[in-house]
């Protein structure tokens, strides 16, 4: 009830069906139910009655994510029979995003992209985590509810990578945007763990520092 309630407050009148379905997909989720979750969100569709659901693609992406939590909860023997599922969600998750941007729906844009990099992430694909991350710093950087976030995550991924120098440089972004925020302690941890594994232990010691 609370979940529609948000949406019918958010969203302009006439959505009531889709906002539905939105609701449903959040409770199915609380319930730790994501093939039913995700099967809920993808029958939210594009349009209605003409108009176009301002909400779409914010469905689209919390969808995939459900199979991106069925994966991620998985036991380790159990995930190779979800790979076609989470390969099915990287390939729809990219898709999401610059569709999303185009629609103006960066809050949609931000929940798949923040899904798929910690798809990525979660894969030991840095590089392609970086990539995806990247665009919090670009499309996304206005997106106030979701950018300490994908900060957080893409300093994450860029460490990981080992590319240190523009990692550094998105962490003073977290920094000065998040400051507040207890994501910016786990980032700088993150740098630290980057040097020492370089040997560079000077460097590490003045991110350790700062968490």
């Amino acid at each position: 009830k609370a979940e529609a309630t948000r949406y019918s407050e958010r969203f302009s009148k006439g959505f009531a069906v889709l906002e539905n379905l939105m609701s449903e997909g959040s409770a199915l989720e609380s319930q730790g139910k994501w093939r039913e979750a995700n099967e809920k969100y993808l029958q939210v569709t594009p349009e209605l009655k003409g108009r176009k659901t301002p909400f779409y693609w914010q469905a689209q992406s919390r969808a995939w994510g459900c199979i991106s939590k069925l994966w991620e909860g998985a036991p380790d023997a159990e995930k190779p029979a979800l790979e076609g599922d989470i390969v099915k969600a990287i390939a729809a998750l990219k898709e999401i995003i610059p569709k999303a941007v185009k629609d103006q729906d960066k809050s949609g844009a931000a929940v798949a992209a923040l899904t798929l990099g910690a798809i990525l992430y979660q894969r030991r694909e840095w590089a392609d985590a970086v990539a995806t991350l990247s665009i919090f710093t670009t499309d996304l950087a206005s997106v106030e509810t979701y950018r300490c976030a994908g900060l957080n995550a893409l300093v994450f991924a860029g460490a990981r990578l080992g590319d240190v120098k523009p990692t550094e440089r998105h962490y003073a972004e977290l920094q000065k945007i998040c400051t507040d925020s207890p994501l910016v302690a786990s980032a700088a941890h993150a740098i630290s763990d980057a040097y020492v594994e370089k040997g560079q232990l000077n460097s590490a010691a003045k991110y350790a520092l700062l968490y």
